[in-house]
């Protein structure tokens, strides 16, 4: 599966395009034209589904159904884009240009633009660069850029290079975000070395290995290096300011074992003086984040101690011997070399982000009052807390220091003093859980802890507060507040009031009728980021919820909608119905939860990547695919997929399966999946038999709590929105410890 399924009423749009297009077409059901239509539909539905054979069958009795005129252009249109899917582009170019020389508007556009690209897969650029000039001129929106790019890689196939490299400079230049843009920057690498401009092409292929390690771009960069190498050419190996560039990127992406190979080759080369310490630094870093804690700490040591050691260096050293002592339980040496990273100015730190750099001293502050909190130093917790809050009024971790300090007050003995702590919180963005924990906090069964509890769920009544005070109230025999009504459905407009934005609904309206999925998304996705984008938004979410994508209408739920029931529903998608459900039950995890996790893991998107590696609609790492595909006894590949959403969705279930076999408590495996089963384990070891509300809140890490308490109200609320039983959610119920398990 590609993720690319449509609903199985694709055929009703197609039918209505129809009528538009071919002159004189009426609703009378007569033969031809009813064996037309369904024809056009199935081909639609298979093309959109991935099944080409089915879409070329369909689209030939399309075809035999009415062939000439417009409706046979339409029949060639399905036709050739079901060959090219098919893999033979020789076929497809000729019915593609047939449909470009009679459709009209974006319909012939697309048609031409396809031609463009069998003709290209066909080995005829210059043909292909011909068609595809002729699509962005007669084009708009998404169909005018691709075939913009794709003439440009036309243009190089076909020896071309000087025009190549313009067009290749200017689509850059202006698009640089372009997710086209990496390998463009290959191709005019490519048209630099036909154009004999050696130098330059070494240089953009060396950009491109360095900056975008582990993509296709990447990939291809290196490999037509080493081709050139081979043939002879003088392409001189990296230097070695440029392997610690790309050593300190794979940090950055979270890939230590490919930074320490990185590394080690360039151990085996002569290294100039001062780069050294760089380099000892990356190393210590890589080692750190394999877990290595002991020879981190021997290289950091070793930099910290040198008199020569550059500054940045050193600062890095201290980060590496920070962290270290904190996770050894050596809470006395973190705490004193946190309060000088945090006394320090900013400097630039090798292998580590600028934002890091930057909010070292304010996350250093806040850590020496952390670990005094996690050891169980109420008193000195609540001074650091407190001292923290007055010294960073507007640091990232103002509302924590503010929100942990009653916490630090209570578990040290001082309740009232703790909820006096907790008023000033009670009308602001930690009003929730403020009025939760003051309710906690107050004498049981008091008439003042239930009216709390009513005021914590009439703050957040789907929220992880409002969700435990509804229950803390039934325990205490009141009936639970009943659900808000949901927000009246607006009625979504018939016609988008802008013309231009009309005209791109239009387009997309078209492509995806036609079969062109990706193309019909993207004029969407362009409409949506557009400054038109709001206006035509709640149109923008319905059609391209029809066309079975989730991310879309759920970001534009968020962004440009207001909360009705349907603009919910768009957030809260029951994505990839096809196979989902399937592949939760084979796992045995809640299809809620798992939609709930891939929500806040990749808002949807499937080709989502994070900066530290993680890729997919469950954002695993390729290490843990590998480990989950050795696990389950599935061909290796398939942990290289991780963008299809089948292979996405079907590790992470697995994973999630494997977890909890592992930690019996729903919050215990989002903990171990955000966090990993290692720390979750120890959390889990350490507090088994804390009731669940006061676990959630003791979990360490900032994010982990976060993401623990956004993920169980999502699935609650995913099972209200689509009929699922409500989640069993008790505050009460003591945290298990864990038992053997999944370790990875």
């Amino acid at each position: 599966m590609t993720g690319n399924h449509l609903p199985a009423r694709a055929f009703l749009p197609a039918a209505l395009v129809v009528a538009l297009c071919v002159p004189g077409a009426s609703a009378r059901a007569d033969e031809p034209l009813s064996r037309f239509l369904t024809g056009l539909g199935e081909a639609s539905q298979a093309l959109a589904d991935g099944r080409s054979a089915d879409a070329v069958r369909a689209a030939l009795a399309a075809r035999a159904a009415l062939p000439r005129g417009a409706a046979g252009a339409r029949a060639d249109l399905a036709l050739g884009l079901a060959l090219l899917e098919a893999g033979q582009p020789d076929e497809a170019a000729l019915p593609l240009g047939a449909a470009a020389a009679v459709l009209p508007g974006p319909l012939g556009a697309s048609a031409r633009a396809a031609q463009g690209r069998a003709l290209l897969a066909g080995g005829r650029p210059g043909e292909a660069a011909a068609a595809l000039r002729d699509a962005a001129a007669r084009g708009e929106g998404t169909i005018s850029a691709e075939a913009a790019w794709d003439e440009a890689d036309a243009r190089l196939a076909a020896g071309e290079a000087a025009v190549a490299a313009a067009q290749y400079q200017r689509l850059v230049r202006d698009q640089p975000a372009s997710p086209r843009a990496p390998m463009a920057r290959v191709g005019l690498a490519s048209a630099h070395r036909l154009l004999g401009e050696s130098a330059r092409a070494i240089a953009e292929y060396r950009n491109a290995w360095r900056d975008e390690p582990g993509s296709p771009a990447s990939r291809a960069a290196t490999h037509a290096l080493r081709l050139w190498r081979e043939a002879g050419g003088a392409v001189p190996p990296p230097a070695p300011e440029e392997r610690l560039a790309r050593a300190e990127r794979l940090l950055q992406l979270a890939r230590p074992r490919q930074a320490l190979r990185s590394l080690d080759r360039l151990e085996a080369e002569p290294l100039p003086d001062a780069l050294r310490p760089r380099a000892e630094l990356l190393r210590a870093l890589a080692l750190a984040q394999r877990g290595r804690r002991t020879e981190a700490e021997e290289r950091a040591r070793a930099l910290a101690g040198a008199p020569a050691t550059p500054a940045g260096v050193r600062r890095g050293a201290e980060v590496v011997l920070a962290r270290a002592a904190a996770r050894s339980g050596r809470t006395e040496e973190a705490v004193a070399r946190y309060a000088r990273l945090a006394a320090a100015a900013p400097v630039e730190i090798p292998g580590l982000s600028p934002a890091f750099a930057r909010d070292l001293p304010d996350e250093a502050a806040w850590l020496t009052a952390w670990l005094r909190f996690e050891g169980g130093e109420w008193r000195a917790a609540a001074a650091g807390f407190r001292e923290y809050a007055r010294l960073h009024p507007a640091g990232r971790h103002a509302d924590d220091a503010r929100w942990f300090l009653a916490f630090a007050l209570w578990r040290g003995g001082s309740p009232e003093r703790a909820r006096a702590a907790l008023e000033p919180l009670s009308g602001g963005p930690l009003a929730a859980g403020a009025l939760y924990w003051r309710a906690r906090l107050s004498p049981p069964g008091s008439s003042q802890a239930r009216r709390l509890f009513r005021a914590a769920w009439a703050e957040a009544p789907s929220g992880w507060y409002g969700l435990l005070s509804a229950a803390r109230l039934r325990a205490l025999g009141e009936a639970a507040p009943s659900s808000p009504p949901p927000p009246a459905a607006l009625p979504v407009p018939e016609q988008a009031s802008d013309r231009e934005a009309g005209a791109a609904l239009a387009r997309a309206a078209l492509l995806l009728s036609a079969g062109e999925r990706e193309s019909g998304l993207a004029e969407l996705r362009g409409l949506a980021s557009s400054r038109r984008g709001r206006a035509a938004a709640p149109l923008v979410a319905e059609l391209a919820a029809w066309a079975g994508d989730p991310e879309l209408p759920h970001r534009l739920s968020r962004d440009a909608l207001l909360p009705t029931r349907r603009a919910q529903r768009w957030g809260h998608p029951e994505a990839w119905p096809s196979f989902l459900p399937r592949l939760a039950e084979g796992a045995r995890v809640d299809p809620h939860l798992l939609l709930a996790v891939m929500r806040r893991e990749s808002a949807f998107k499937a080709g989502a990547r994070s900066g530290a590696g993680a890729e997919g609609l469950l954002q695993l790492i390729p290490p843990t695919a590998d480990r989950l595909v050795a696990v389950n006894g599935v061909p290796s590949p398939l942990a290289r997929r991780l963008g299809d959403p089948e292979v996405s969705v079907g590790l992470g279930a697995s994973y999630l399966g494997l977890l909890q076999s592992r930690f019996a408590d729903p919050a215990v495996v989002l903990a171990a999946y955000n966090a990993g089963p290692g720390a979750a384990a120890g959390w889990a070891a350490a507090r088994a038999g804390m009731p669940l509300d006061e676990w959630v809140e003791a979990i360490p890490y900032r994010e982990t709590r976060h993401y623990v308490k956004t993920v169980l109200a999502d699935a609650a609320l995913y099972r209200a929105l689509w009929g699922g039983a409500p989640v069993p959610l008790d505050p009460a119920r003591p945290v298990p410890a864990p038992v053997e398990g999944v370790g990875f």
